[in-house]
């Protein structure tokens, strides 16, 4: 999966890695090595017998590469359990595992109003996990230094010094450059349009940023509703709405990084009036417009529940009261809702007729309302659509989303590092 600017890494677990010469005996070496560690990695723990037959190398070879990988400190032999019953004859063979454990990555979310970081291990396991709300009109250098406070948090409840995080990827608003990591296009944070942010933060490992709908489709790919599927689509619905797109495996970012601005498109009639830097879907369909209109409801004679859950104060009045309203079988606030998924579901269609997901996913704020939303959308969809329409699940991974998939970036780009630097031959 492409998960970086002007790369073409497409595997699972790391990327393609492809030597400059072949046929010597320097060359069948770090292909061996290449093969057990990457065998170990992926299906582990392995006896020697186990990684023999899956990987068709003989003995020696098995333990003149294991030698290898032992040094460079990534595998590790474990003695058997003498608790675990075998049910083999003999004594349990000791099992061979990748030394997950001895660094991590830092998967970073920045949003208008929280920071979340989390700290994983080399197999993906979230060891530590902090989340910062912030005030919604901090200033860059504000937010940047929450960010950092907030890292070396995680290192502190993971019990690991700064300098042991191998890499860390942000997922930030707005559009993020690919030849030069400038963010643009991010009307939710203040002062945040040019910025480098990467080089800002000045963490000390190296820094990759990405935009929050890209990272939040590959955490959802990857640990999430759309596990395994390789054509999806994510929108988030918040305040805003964008989307993010992965095709046939591979995250789609489209010219400067700018695909999936879906709340930019001109499907409501005063698209042409829209100001601010917000798009005219956005503005239309966003937790801003849909918590207005609820705020309306609330005022007139068929608000009463509506004003009734927020405390009698028309003005206290959110997308989720509206949604608890219509859980408590409020017809008028059912009506509303209705009215909210027949604009998504025009989104939606538009989107699967230029892309054709196999799935879409809903997250974001709005997605909270779970099936209240996202049954009208997708009763509405085959009367948009001439065929069969992709399958609209919610996201399983929520706020988290974002940085799950900044960590399985983090992850791709350490993995490309590591089997490099094996396959080299380097300490």
């Amino acid at each position: 999966m492409d998960t970086r600017p002007g790369t073409s890494s497409e595997s699972g677990n790391g990327g393609q890695w492809a030597p400059a010469r072949g046929g010597s005996p320097s060359f069948l070496r770090q292909v061996n090595v290449l093969s057990v560690l990457r065998t170990v990695r992926e299906q582990g723990p392995l006896s020697r017998t186990d990684l023999r037959r899956l990987t068709s190398l003989s003995r020696p070879t098995i333990n003149e590469v294991l030698g290898v990988l032992f040094a460079t400190g990534y595998l590790i032999e474990d003695e058997p359990d003498i608790g675990q019953r075998s049910f083999r004859s003999g004594p349990a063979p000791r099992m061979l595992r990748f030394a997950a454990e001895v660094g991590h990555v830092c998967g970073i979310d920045i949003g208008a109003e929280k920071i979340l970081v989390k700290l994983a291990r080399l197999d993906g396991e979230v060891v530590a996990s902090v989340r910062v709300a912030t005030p919604r009109l901090s200033t860059p250098a504000e937010t940047i230094r929450r960010v950092r406070n907030a890292v070396r948090i995680a290192c502190t409840e993971a019990g690991i010094g700064e300098v042991e995080v191998r890499q860390a990827a942000v997922s930030t608003p707005g559009i993020v450059d690919p030849s030069t990591g400038c963010v643009f296009l991010a009307p939710q944070l203040r002062g945040w349009e040019g910025l480098r942010l990467a080089d800002r933060l000045a963490l000390q490992c190296p820094v990759v940023v990405e935009n929050e709908m890209h990272l939040a489709v590959l955490g959802e790919r990857w640990r999430g509703a759309a596990k395994g599927i390789d054509d999806v689509v994510y929108i988030g619905l918040g305040v805003g709405i964008g989307a993010g797109v992965v095709l046939g495996g591979r995250l789609h970012r489209g010219l400067g990084g700018a695909a999936g601005e879906i709340g930019y498109l001109p499907l409501t009639v005063d698209a042409d009036a829209v100001t601010g830097g917000r798009g005219a879907f956005e503005t239309a369909a966003g937790a801003h417009a849909l918590g207005a209109r609820a705020q309306k409801l609330a005022r007139g004679r068929n608000g009463g529940l509506l004003r009734e859950l927020a405390g009698g104060d028309p003005t206290e009045v959110t997308a989720a009261t509206l949604f608890a309203a219509a859980s408590a079988g409020d017809a008028a606030a059912a009506t509303l809702i209705s009215d909210e998924a027949k604009l998504l579901a025009h989104a939606i269609a538009t989107v699967a007729l230029v892309l054709a997901p196999s799935v879409v996913i809903i997250g974001g704020g709005l997605s909270r309302a779970g099936a209240l939303l996202l049954d009208p959308i997708q009763e509405r969809l085959p009367a948009l659509l001439p065929v069969p329409p992709p399958q609209v699940l919610q996201s399983t991974l929520g706020e988290d989303a974002a940085t799950i998939g900044a960590i399985y970036v983090a992850l791709q780009i350490t993995d490309d590092r590591l089997y490099t630097t094996v396959a080299g031959g380097e300490r």
